[in-house]
C-alpha cells in the first residue's frame, strides 16, 4: 500500500469522528435552544399570545392574522452585528435551522408584553456578546417597524425563569441563547439580551 493511500486512510479516521461529534453538538444545541424557550409554559403569568381566546393588548401593533407555525414573521436587524435576519414562527429545531425562531407562547413584536426570540450561538446569533446596553435592535412585520434599545445583557442558569416572565403591560424584547459561546461542548447558560420598546411606525 502506498504512502498516499495510508495517509487518505488516516486522515478519514480522523474526519468520520470530528464530523460525527459537530453533528451531535449542533443537534444537542438544537434541542437545549428548544427546551429552553420552553420553559416558558411553566410560567402561570405568561398569557398565551395565540390562543386567541384572550384579547391581546397591543401598544399600536394590529396583526391581521395570527401567524401559523413555520410562517416568517418578520425579520430583526441588528446594526451592532451589521445583520439582517429572518423571523419564524416556532422555536423548534426546523425554525432555529432557518433563522430566528419565536417562542409561540410570548406575545408578538410590538405588543404589550414579553417578546421571546431564540437562535443559535454559532448561526444567527452569533456575536451576540458583543452588544452593548444602549444598542438599538430593529423589528419588521406585517404591523409595522419596532425599535428596541438594549437596557440589559446578563447570563444565566438554562433553569432561569425569570427571562421568559410576563411584562405587561410594557412591551418588552428578549433574545435567548446558548453560552459560552465556544461552538462545541456543554452550554449550561443562556445569553440574554433585553430591550424595550422606544418607538415604531405603521406597516409599510
Amino acid at each position: 500500500m502506498s504512502w498516499k493511500r495510508i495517509l487518505g486512510l488516516v486522515l478519514l479516521l480522523i474526519y468520520l469522528p470530528v464530523t460525527a461529534y459537530w453533528g451531535y453538538n449542533w443537534y444537542r444545541q438544537s434541542s437545549t435552544v428548544e427546551k429552553s424557550v420552553e420553559k416558558v409554559m411553566a410560567v402561570p403569568n405568561l398569557p398565551d399570545a395565540q390562543s386567541g381566546e384572550e384579547e391581546v393588548k397591543t401598544t399600536g401593533a394590529v396583526y391581521k392574522n395570527r401567524p401559523q407555525v413555520d410562517q416568517q414573521v418578520g425579520t430583526i436587524h441588528l446594526p451592532r452585528l451589521n445583520r439582517k435576519l429572518p423571523i419564524y414562527e416556532g422555536s423548534d429545531a426546523k425554525q432555529l435551522k432557518q433563522g430566528v425562531g419565536h417562542y409561540r407562547g410570548s406575545v408578538l413584536p410590538g405588543e404589550a408584553d414579553n417578546t421571546v426570540l431564540a437562535g443559535h450561538r454559532e448561526t444567527v446569533f452569533k456575536g451576540l456578546g458583543e452588544m452593548e446596553k444602549g444598542d438599538t435592535i430593529k423589528v419588521e412585520t406585517e404591523a409595522g417597524e419596532f425599535v428596541y434599545e438594549v437596557t440589559r445583557i446578563r447570563i444565566v442558569d438554562e433553569n432561569d425563569k425569570t427571562v421568559i416572565v410576563s411584562t405587561y403591560p410594557k412591551p418588552e424584547l428578549r433574545l435567548v441563547t446558548c453560552y459560552p459561546f465556544t461552538p462545541f461542548g456543554p452550554a449550561p447558560e443562556r445569553f440574554i439580551v433585553e430591550g424595550e420598546l422606544k418607538r415604531e411606525g405603521g406597516a409599510k
